[in-house]
């Protein structure tokens, strides 16, 4: 990059201009075919472009023919488009080589690599109209700190002047909902901050977010749609789920083989949190396959100091964690040498314990207030039920569900988000759906009685077995949590 010099002092014209369109003859026949051959089919998209500074603005309003503020680019946006197209139709429009200048996006993205296809890119995927500024090299950081977005959150803090109560703070930091009175929001406002800084800096400031936070941010955006939550609410509820500490492994096939996951999803509306965490793994061997799934929950009531991210270490050393579910297949054979499948399955979250985490992440009330016609005083606790926020809660850790909630609702694949699947849940999906609703204090469907979605396959399993824990579905006696 050079000089950080007006735009209008580096303009070219007559000769100057001639020649340097003649230097890139050769890039600009390249471009233009591969432009000529995309397909007609191919939606075409209007760019607008405009200037930061008042000399940038000049140069654009000079370059429109009707005298606009900006220039508009039009272009097919096929995957094959590259940024290099739309900067050299700038370059035309304004004559000003693009080595003097840099594109950047309305979401505080600046493009520097310009062979990068437009559709490795977020902000060419919305709808909406597309805006490019151009900046001089020397505006780029002051242009990224005024419009960056958060690669995860999605609502801004907003501003609070003057004000010294905790709960205030907290609610304008993170539009918490009918904050209660509590003691710990200071914490609370502390941790949570912490939380979104160390997210911040594993998931880094760039136009796509990692695949490994791909994939339990699909699954959390899936969780929250499936409730049919107004914007605000889904963006409010979004942003309470944290990833600390993601490790996904897939096997090249887009198959989960390995998951260790750790996240925080925080009350919207108490000074509470609840950790989850996850750790899978699944191998094909010749002949027989090694598998074990445990999932942890560990609740923190009242947020009054730092919290840790300690996992569990074994049944031993679970570091506050409570067990939420454990699957495996153990190494059995029969008479004759071959391996058999023999899972294992207990789903360790009763009713009660639902309850009390429902109670703390969303706070009391189920259903409506007298006055709710419009829904707007409708209590959180009624608008995301106990099951949508089991989802919710296995979706912080990658396990994207959807279960049956009344007669003739199907059950819904185990899935990771981002196109990848978990091959250990599969064959598990009338099970997991069976103990969630059973936690969740809703009837038995039609078809709960069956162990497994394999008996509608036709598949011969005589041999396996399954232990639920106890009749009631709970291997551990109840407790408050």
């Amino acid at each position: 990059m050079q000089s950080p010099r007006a735009l209008s002092l580096l303009q070219l014209s007559g000769e100057k201009w001639n020649a340097y369109r003649q230097s890139r003859a050769k890039a600009d026949a390249h471009t233009y075919h591969d432009a000529q051959t995309t397909a007609a089919s191919v939606p075409l998209c209007r760019l607008r472009v405009v200037g930061r500074n008042e000399d940038t603005k000049r140069i654009i309003k000079a370059a429109n023919s009707q005298g606009n503020d900006f220039i508009e680019v039009e272009r097919r946006m096929s995957e094959n488009l590259r940024l290099l197209e739309i900067a050299q139709e700038i370059e035309d429009a304004i004559r000003v080589p693009m080595q003097y200048w840099v594109l950047g996006s309305s979401d505080g993205v600046t493009y520097k690599n310009l062979m990068q296809p437009v559709a490795e890119h977020v902000a060419f995927e919305s709808d909406a109209q597309v805006v490019l500024t151009i900046l001089l090299p020397s505006e780029c950081d002051d242009f990224v700190a005024e419009n960056k977005q958060h690669p995860w959150l999605r609502l801004r803090a907003q501003e609070l002047a003057g004000s010294t109560d905790p709960r205030a703070i907290a609610t304008a930091a993170f539009h918490l909902v009918n904050a209660s009175s509590s003691q710990h929001w200071a914490a609370y406002t502390t941790q949570r901050k912490k939380d979104c800084e160390n997210l911040n800096e594993s998931v880094t400031w760039s136009s796509e977010t990692p695949s490994e936070y791909q994939i339990i941010k699909s699954g959390v955006e899936d969780a929250i749609a499936s409730v049919g939550l107004s914007d605000m609410w889904a963006d409010i509820i979004h942003d309470c789920v944290i990833p600390l500490s993601v490790d996904i492994q897939d096997d090249g096939d887009c198959n989960v083989r390995e998951a260790h996951v750790l996240s925080r999803v925080y009350s919207p509306c108490n000074s509470a949190a609840v950790d989850l965490y996850l750790d899978y793994w699944y191998r094909t061997r010749y002949d027989s396959v090694e598998f074990w799934c445990n999932m942890y929950y560990r609740a923190h009531t009242n947020i009054s100091d730092v919290l840790d991210q300690k996992v569990p270490q074994g049944n031993r050393k679970l570091n506050g964690f409570k067990r939420l579910l454990q699957m495996n297949l153990p190494d059995l054979y029969d008479s004759r040498g071959r391996w058999r499948r023999a899972e294992e399955r207990s789903f360790d979250l009763g009713e009660t314990k639902v309850t009390s985490l429902h109670k703390l992440l969303f706070g009391k009330g189920q259903g409506r207030t007298k006055k709710a016609t419009s829904g707007s005083e409708v209590p959180l606790a009624a608008r995301v039920d106990k099951l949508a926020m089991m989802e919710l809660l296995l979706s912080s850790v990658g396990v994207s569900v959807t279960a049956a909630r009344k007669a003739g609702d199907d059950e819904g694949n185990i899935c990771a988000g981002n196109d990848m699947t978990w091959e250990g849940f599969q064959g598990n999906e009338r099970w997991l759906g069976r103990n969630l609703r059973r936690a969740c204090g809703i009837g038995p469907l039609d078809g709960d009685d069956k162990e497994t979605d394999r008996e509608d396959e036709g598949m011969d399993y005589d041999e396996d077995r399954y232990w639920d824990g106890d009749e009631d579905g709970n291997s551990e006696n109840e407790e408050y949590f």
